[in-house]
């Protein structure tokens, strides 16, 4: 979510890139089901990450909570500045 609130023009650049291109029927499949695989695998990683969570808090209570978010804390140019990809 913070992405989308720090780069609001990133989905609309993102669907006028996508229309621009010549696109067949079978590549909006290959498009589509890729998108489902990384949806899929967002899950199952959300899903281990709060079974961690879970384990971490029952062999050491209080050590997995945390005041607020890790963005929150930061502030989001710090949290942008860490998860900026590097350049060409």
């Amino acid at each position: 979510m913070l992405h989308a609130q720090v780069d609001r023009q990133h989905q609309a650049d993102l669907d006028t890139l996508i229309d621009s291109l010549p696109l067949t029927s079978r590549h909006a499949t290959a498009m589509g089901m890729s998108a489902l695989h990384t949806v899929s695998l967002l899950a199952n990683l959300t899903e281990e990450v709060m079974e961690e969570q879970d384990r971490r808090r029952a062999t050491f209570p209080g050590s997995a909570r945390r005041e607020q978010p890790v963005a929150e804390a930061l502030g989001p140019d710090e949290f942008v500045a860490i998860h900026r990809h590097p350049g060409p």
